[in-house]
């Protein structure tokens, strides 16, 4: 099948997501309806549209990373973007999630700012840090890399309510984040892969050489964002930090990690609801 193809079968996933979601957004709508009977109409129909807007598939994703914007380059004070921030700005996440959600952080992370750089639970100070290894993103991205990572968030969460539904909006998340870097590709079945910044490498105790690497949801982050990228590595440069570049050019790579990610969208998850509870 060709590119088109997949992104039309990722498309329905989505789409089917997307109802999932609108349809537990009109269900959270008549609640709030009968608990708040004294709300004004015209602020009833707001709140609802806004919410249907928001659900609506994986539009949610790259809503809220619109609103979290990127480092300055370079970075002039700490900037951060995680999995527990990006999944806790879903109008439906209900408040029993708050909490359990900033667990994921510490797995999920990119940091950077003008004293430190960091992925998931890691904050580097630049005077420490010798080279910012560059990576081809997709060829990262193995299903060992995907299963390894949803398996961390059903550990972190094994005992909150909702969990499944938590596990459906990773999905939405990074099948958004990989498209967004990906409908220019060709019919050909393949797209040529991205280089992002994969590895901090850096000086520990006594001036051992130490290694920091992006787990998967900090390299769908900077695939998602070359606006990221950008802040970054002109940080890096502007500490004097060595770039280095895998020689050789950039490989061209299977989409098979859009195949798994779109098994996992396309899942029949459990929908959460807002009291916090899994329908």
């Amino acid at each position: 099948m060709g590119l088109k193809g997949r992104l039309g079968n990722v498309g329905g996933a989505l789409g089917q997501a997307a109802s999932a979601g609108r349809a537990a957004a009109e269900r959270a709508a008549t609640a709030g309806r009968e608990a708040a009977g004294r709300s004004t109409t015209a602020g009833r129909a707001a709140a609802d549209a806004g919410r249907d807007r928001m659900a609506a598939g994986g539009d949610w994703v790259m809503e809220a990373l619109a609103r979290i914007g990127a480092p300055q380059a370079p970075a002039t004070e700490p900037w951060e973007v995680s999995l527990g921030k990006l999944i806790s700005s879903h109008p439906l996440v209900p408040d029993a999630l708050a909490k359990p959600l900033k667990l994921l952080n510490r797995f999920g992370a990119v940091r950077v700012g003008p004293d430190s750089v960091g992925f998931d639970s890691d904050d580097i100070p630049w005077d420490k840090v010798t080279e910012i290894r560059m990576i081809g993103g997709y060829r990262s991205l193995t299903k060992e890399v995907i299963d390894g990572a949803f398996d961390g968030v059903r550990r972190v969460l094994i005992a909150v309510p909702g969990r499944d539904w938590v596990l459906d909006r990773v999905s939405e998340a990074l099948t958004s984040l990989l498209f967004r870097r990906l409908r220019g590709a060709d019919e050909s079945g393949t797209v040529q892969d991205v280089l992002v910044p994969g590895e901090i490498v850096y000086r520990g105790s006594l001036g051992r050489k130490k290694t920091c690497p992006a787990s998967l949801y900090p390299i769908a982050f900077l695939l998602g964002s070359p606006e990221v990228v950008h802040g970054l590595l002109t940080t890096a440069e502007a500490h004097g930090v060595t770039v280095v570049r895998p020689e050789g050019g950039l490989d061209v790579v299977e989409l098979a990690v859009l195949r798994e990610l779109e098994a996992r969208a396309g899942g029949q998850g459990k929908t959460l609801s807002p009291a916090g509870g899994a329908e």
